[in-house]
This record gives C-alpha cells, structure tokens and sequence, in this order.
C-alpha cells in the first residue's frame, strides 16, 4: 500500500518490475500495488531474496517454499498440465533461501525503503519559557512493532489436508477453515520443503523480534533504542523507537540518506528537514533562519500540497534485470 500522494512511486516500480497492477482506492485514501499471478511474485521474491533483515523473512521462506512445491509438483505432472501452466513453468524456477543479510546498515539501501514506509522527518518549533525565543528542533524517527506474529503450526504428517505439493486450488483455499490456528488457511499453504515429502522444521518466532535491527540502526546513527506501549481501542500495542536529535546523530542521517535517497515523497520532506539542519549549523541564532524554517512547515509532511518526482529518475539507484 501506498499513500495515495505516492501514486507516481507506485506507478514506477509497477512498470521497473513489469509486475502486477496499481489500483486507485480514493475512497480509502491509499493507493494499492496488487501482485497476484505466480510469475510476478516469483519475480518480487527472487529480487529481495538476499536482502531481508527483519523475521518477516519468514513469509518469504514460506512463499519460496510454496513456489517450489508448485514447480515440482507441475513437472511430475507436465502431461497433464495445459499450456498455460508449461509456459509459466519455462519462465520460473527453483529458488534457494537465503539468510538474513546482516551486512553494515550503510553497506545498501535497505533502511532507505524502510524509512518510505515506517519512518518520518519532524521539524518542530519551541516557545524557550525563559526567553522571548523560539527554537527548532529537527527529528528523524523510526518505530516498529516489537514482535512479530506467530507462525502458524506444521500440521502433523498423515493430516487429511497434508499438501503433495502443488499448493491448494482457489476452491479448495475456500473451503479450508478461516481460523489461524493447525486447520487454518495459514498453517496449511507453503509449509513443505522441495520435494514435498518432510515436513519444514518450524523456528519458534517467539525468540525472534525487531529489537536486533532497531538496535542495530541505532547504533550505527548514534541514538538510544527506546520502548514505547501505547492503548488504542482496549488493546496494548508495543513498539521499539529511534530519534535522532543532535548534531552527531542527524548528520550520520544526512550521510546515509545522502547516499541512498528515498523514493517516496518523503524523499521532499527529507530535503526540506536537511536544508533547516545546514541553516542550523550555520546560524547561532535561531531568529536568523526562523521565518524560513516556518515558511518551509507549511508545505512540509501532512501539510504538503506540491510534490515533484524528478528524483526518481534522477537519483534513483534502483536496477532491474530479468
């Protein structure tokens, strides 16, 4: 999903990856990037194979898994395949998972795509209670949710429904239970490894959290990793939060997203935020920037009304070859 000011940033990696289609949800407020048929999500997955630094490489190891099983079982079966599914055979393949890339934050882009959808960019202005002053204080912000949601159960082999390995027709995934639990949809797509005759060996996702990333992002910004729960409708959510608030801090957030610039409109945001920060570090006195930091708030994150998209064309590092 996309904001729906981002509609240009949807449009663009539809036609980068030539996959799926982008639907306008004006009602909804949001823009939305649907990938369905196997080739596109064969391609989506071979392309952040490799790159994944959060436990949702868990969803993708499940998705190669079902992609696998598909192949496998289609091969066995090839005669009684119909045209469509052979040429679909011919344009995808076995796919191995990789591991989590726990490469240097500042070694690729990836916090940069995490930022377009979880981070933000604050410019916030403060009457001083004992001084006739105002002083701006500039924020980077990330938050995420502390854990990530339990795997479904393998089902015990011998199970009515224990895949062969072609993944469930659209009626069959019907007629399966809606419940998450061992007879659920969820438990029972993409659980087997290729060859389709064991059972996936299951990694409690108890033990795993975002708390080794955030941590990780922090350090290399310089700032604290802070805890944060918060009530929203008599339900108790948890998040880990990174601030970075000093000159250390936000100029180690200039060097990166310097040099890997975002794509979203945030990437506008960014550059607004970044030209206060200089007018700061050349200026003692607030007053002396004031009234354009204050100009520059009024078209700044939610109060934005003009938006340009030159810098994906002209600072996007993103490559695609088939």
């Amino acid at each position: 999903m996309f904001k729906k000011n981002d509609l240009p940033l949807a449009d663009y990696l539809q036609k980068l990856t030539k996959c799926g289609t982008v639907l306008i949800k004006p009602e909804r407020g949001y823009v939305l990037w649907q990938i369905q048929d196997i080739i596109s999500i064969f391609t989506i997955i071979s392309i952040i194979n490799g790159f994944m630094r959060t436990p949702k490489i868990e969803a993708v190891n499940r998705t190669i898994d079902w992609l696998n099983n598909y192949i496998l079982y289609s091969k066995t079966k090839l005669i009684l395949r119909k045209r469509p599914t052979i040429l679909k055979l011919i344009r995808i393949k076995i796919l191995t998972s990789k591991p989590l890339d726990n490469s240097p934050i500042e070694s690729n882009a990836w916090l940069s795509g995490f930022t377009d959808a979880d981070g933000n960019f604050s410019i916030n202005l403060h009457k001083r209670t004992n001084k006739n002053s105002t002083r701006v204080q500039l924020y980077y912000r990330l938050e995420v949710n502390q854990n990530y949601h339990n795997r479904p159960k393998a089902r015990p082999s011998g199970s009515t429904l224990e895949p062969k390995g072609l993944p469930p027709s659209r009626r069959e995934r019907s007629n399966l239970p809606l419940s998450k639990g061992e007879g659920g949809r969820d438990a029972y797509i993409g659980r087997l490894r290729q060859g389709g005759s064991k059972e996936v060996s299951i990694i409690p996702l108890g033990a795993l959290a975002f708390f080794p990333i955030i941590s990780k992002i922090g350090l290399y910004l310089g700032v604290t990793v802070y805890s944060r729960s918060r009530i929203v409708k008599d339900k108790i959510f948890y998040s880990f939060t990174i601030m970075s608030h000093n000159k250390i801090s936000n100029a180690n957030v200039c060097l990166y997203f310097n040099k890997y610039p975002l794509l979203s409109s945030k990437f506008l945001d960014y550059k607004d935020w970044e030209y206060v920060l200089n007018l700061q570090n050349l200026n003692n006195l607030t007053s002396s920037y004031l009234d354009q930091t204050i100009k520059i708030k009024t078209n700044f994150n939610k109060t934005r009304t003009t938006f340009t998209w030159d810098h994906l064309i002209n600072n996007s590092y993103l490559k695609f070859k088939e």
